[in-house]
């Protein structure tokens, strides 16, 4: 049975996806790598801790400097993935392209090893030694023989004594064919007909007079026409011809012992494939452990602390993806807070109050640090998960004619089915689809259930009294409770409906603190009606109702 930390709507919903996109990978090997990544599950804690510590060396590294990585980065990124030509050099014989592509990795591999010799003298820290590459100088050798160290490739004659004979003998055949070229055109051109370097005169069809004039030459023939003219050329003899027939004879040689030469470095790198493919695994490592440290940086990310209690604890949690979407719009995320141990935790509050966002916060938190990756938050503590899942936004399934409610209730139970020890569930406004007096007693039905399993559930919802059940912790979304309600009436006033939705979001506080008094139904809703100008009448009404 394949073992699965999340499905793939979880990963997507919670941001996970998303922040994930942000790795900035140099090589196709990294691409790769982060393709393949595999997350950390509950018993592997020592491993995760080592894999953080490497993404924190490199992370304080860039911090100090990151100049230092700066070659690292521009070698990198003009890697190309030629493990297909490595892995075929085996059987067949490479062409000049592909070891063109392999000399050039081979540099390339070389440059890195070297640079990264230098890491301890520069951070006087270790540099892992699961990146560093194994030395390949030899390789490079025998495919730069002239020791040029240049991204360039050929068939040196340095490859091969008859290769190198073969082809002055070419040229000296070549030569004396041109020799006797240029005697005909010097005799040619005595006599006013003046040929060109490449021993040809192109000349109008118009001009009949000098048409037939070189036509009857014997030394010179057509070589091509078309319509308005024609390329007259010197004709060889029968001496040229001997050159000619010589020099197709060595070339054809040439081709045999170039094919040879390629076949012999062919073997040469299959010899050293596993050399070669073990640099690809390492440097497809190395660069998505760049990849994380540079995030981290960037989006100041920090190392989650990993404790083997079952635990989810994150003090001044960002959500990435929420925090690029307000920043566009020059607002600021409010930071949250959350300490979540087995039980049920749930989310009470208006919509607007940032019930759901918390809720992805939370799934992202765990996501990316079982993955190996740094947290947006100030501090996190995070014991590891079998299994995590997010049940949030429409669940309405067309195909198979399933209502809002219906498809909230079928995901539900497979989220239910795959529920294990030490799982992190989390659901968005659960029964949400359905009438409010079923839709309160399912939620107290399922969070009672939840309340006697090994998990952690974290769940948004409308249905106040569902907090009542024995042992849920409750927390109550701020929201507008320390707003100034004068100050947004006055801007309220003037603002055209789309600005009116955005300043009152401005003013929420998303931050949860906890509910202590489950009596004490939150009224963030009515505040929120009241204040986008609903009649006082209706919110008078309203708050009678509630009363």
């Amino acid at each position: 049975m394949i073992r699965r930390l999340a499905n793939q709507k979880t990963k997507n919903q919670s941001g996970f996806d998303y922040t994930v996109g942000l790795l900035e990978l140099l090589t196709p090997f990294g691409n790769i790598k982060k393709k393949e990544m595999e997350p950390f599950y509950k018993g592997m804690e020592e491993a995760l801790s080592e894999e953080l510590n490497k993404v924190q060396l490199f992370k304080e590294s860039m911090t100090v400097k990151e100049e230092y990585f700066a070659d690292f980065f521009e070698i990198m990124a003009h890697m190309k993935d030629c493990t297909g030509s490595i892995e075929r050099a085996e059987k067949d014989v490479l062409s000049v392209v592909e070891l063109f592509e392999i000399k050039s990795l081979v540099i390339a591999m070389e440059k890195l090893r070297i640079g990264t010799d230098g890491f301890k003298a520069t951070f006087s820290k270790d540099f892992p030694a699961c990146y560093r590459l194994k030395p390949v100088s030899d390789l490079l050798k025998i495919l730069d023989p002239r020791n040029e160290n240049m991204e360039t490739f050929y068939i040196y004659d340095e490859f091969s004594e008859k290769l190198k004979a073969l082809r002055e003998k070419k040229r000296e055949a070549e030569r004396d064919l041109r020799r006797q070229k240029r005697e005909k055109a010097e005799a040619l051109r005595k006599e006013g007909i003046d040929l060109n370097p490449g021993f040809e005169l192109t000349v109008s069809k118009q001009n009949s007079q000098e048409m037939e004039k070189l036509s009857k030459r014997d030394e010179l023939f057509r070589k091509e026409e078309d319509y308005t003219c024609v390329v007259f050329s010197v004709k060889t003899d029968e001496r040229m011809e001997e050159l000619l027939s010589n020099i197709e004879r060595i070339h054809m040689e040439i081709e045999e012992e170039e094919e040879r030469v390629r076949e012999s470095l062919s073997l040469e790198i299959s010899l050293r494939k596993e050399t070669l493919l073990s640099n690809v695994e390492r440097i497809g490592n190395f660069d998505l452990v760049l990849a994380k440290a540079g995030l981290a940086v960037k989006k100041n990310l920090v190392r989650p602390d990993i404790v083997n209690s079952h635990k989810v604890k994150i003090s001044k949690g960002r959500h990435l993806e929420v925090e690029e979407y307000l920043s566009k719009k020059g607002r600021e995320f409010h930071p949250v807070d959350l300490d979540l141990k087995t039980g049920v935790t749930c989310i009470t509050g208006a919509n607007m109050g940032g019930k759901t966002v918390s809720l992805k916060l939370a799934c992202l938190t765990c996501l990316l640090t079982q993955y190996g990756l740094f947290v947006p938050a100030q501090k996190a503590e995070l014991g590891l998960c079998s299994y995590i899942q997010l049940l949030a936004g429409d669940t309405q399934s067309p195909e198979r004619g399933l209502s809002s409610f219906g498809g909230e209730m079928e995901e539900l139970r497979e989220a239910l089915d795959a529920l294990k020890d030490y799982s992190f569930l989390l659901i968005d406004e659960v029964a949400s689809g359905t009438n409010p007096q079923e839709g309160r007693a399912i939620s107290k039905g399922l969070i009672s259930y939840l309340a006697e399993k090994k998990v952690i559930s974290l769940i948004t919802t409308h249905f106040d009294t569902v907090t009542d059940v024995k042992g849920v912790k409750n927390l109550q979304v701020t929201g507008l409770e320390n707003a100034d309600f004068d100050e947004l009436k006055r801007k309220l006033r003037y603002a055209n409906r789309k600005e009116r939705i955005d300043l009152v979001a401005s003013y929420m506080d998303y931050s949860l603190k906890e509910q202590k008094d489950k009596k004490n139904v939150p009224r963030e809703a009515i505040k929120i009606a009241e204040t986008l100008g609903i009649y006082p009448e209706i919110i008078d009404r309203a708050k009678g109702f509630l009363e």
